[in-house]
């Protein structure tokens, strides 16, 4: 195995949640193989046949033998196949972290801290890479490849300053729901065709009170205090804005927290820095570790995107645009 598909295989991107990579791989191996390099090429041609003769098998065969490989010692020269395992961490980490480089503070009250995993530098690329194509997994719907300047142009993220009052009538499932569409109203007049403007809006409720993103540190305190030892609900709104028409949904979860001691709330708040979520804690960071002890419902619905739900209602756009 070269030390560009070794390093490939050690990403957690391709090993299992991005199997459809490997599979993107081999369908060009079937239909052009021309575009593939002489490693792949070698690599396809010496995967194990099916018995009738036909040059199709299994992906899960093909999945097997790459586990088998990346245990093996194999060396060989380093291609420019190498950059393709960094841009598929790059995407990886613009899924997981992009939202963090929205500018949601734009008076500068809050200090942000600086993402170095979507920085192209951290992943061992230059700008002299820019230029130059790469398969894009399953980020581009459009097309298998796509310059590593357009990947990283494709990334965009809007942000605006809206008034989030929104009317007391509301229950606690539709203030979510009522925040994300006004979100998308936002930005109906500017919107561009073809593109689709996702927004959302999180909330968390105990006994019928809402708990938004605290003022300081004191009230980020009392909500974790109050929500310590108990159950509470987790509302996340999304709006698809896609050439003039918004589809919107409301997702919920359950989460149940330990009893947590006064210590371990002041060192959460001291080093971990809520204060820029909703209830006053991140279920991707420490208190996600420690302090939940059930959780019933969607674990990204609580970062504050449902993704299993929304990638079924970006296809049902896509299905109706083509």
């Amino acid at each position: 195995m070269t030390n560009s598909m070794q390093e490939l295989w050690g990403s957690s991107h391709l090993s299992a949640g991005h199997s459809a990579y490997l599979e993107t791989l081999y369908e060009i191996y079937l239909n052009k193989p021309e575009e593939l390099s002489e490693e792949w090429l070698e690599f396809f041609k010496n995967l194990p046949n099916s018995s009738n003769g036909h040059l199709e098998i299994s992906h899960q065969s093909i999945l097997d033998e790459f586990k088998n490989l990346s245990r093996a010692s194999i060396s060989s020269n380093v291609t420019s196949d190498e950059r393709q395992g960094k841009v598929i961490r790059l995407i990886q980490a613009y899924r997981n972290r992009g939202h963090q480089e929205a500018n949601l503070d734009p008076l500068g009250i809050m200090e942000r801290d600086l993402i170095e995993d979507l920085k192209i530098e951290f992943h061992g690329l230059k700008e002299s890479d820019l230029d130059d194509e790469f398969y894009t997994d399953t980020f581009n719907a459009g097309s298998k490849k796509s310059s590593l300047r357009n990947i990283i142009k494709d990334f965009e993220i809007v942000s605006k300053e809206i008034d989030e009052n929104y009317p007391k009538s509301l229950k606690a499932s539709e203030i979510a729901l009522y925040l994300a569409n006004l979100k998308a109203k936002s930005y109906e007049k500017e919107a561009k065709e073809n593109q689709l403007y996702i927004t959302a809006d999180t909330i968390v409720v105990y006994q019928q009170k809402v708990l938004g993103k605290p003022k300081n540190e004191k009230d980020a305190f009392n909500m974790l205090q109050e929500l310590s030892g108990k159950t509470h609900r987790v509302y996340t709104g999304v709006s698809l804005l896609f050439n003039g028409e918004t589809n919107s949904f409301v997702d919920a979860t359950e989460v149940t927290f330990y009893d947590l001691s006064e210590d371990e709330i002041k060192f959460y708040i001291d080093y971990h820095r809520p204060m820029d979520k909703a209830g006053s804690y991140g279920i991707q960071d420490w208190m996600g570790y420690v302090g939940v002890k059930k959780m019933e419902g969607d674990f990204f619905n609580v970062m504050g995107l449902p993704l299993h739900r929304l990638y079924r209602e970006i296809e049902k756009i896509i299905s109706k645009k083509n």
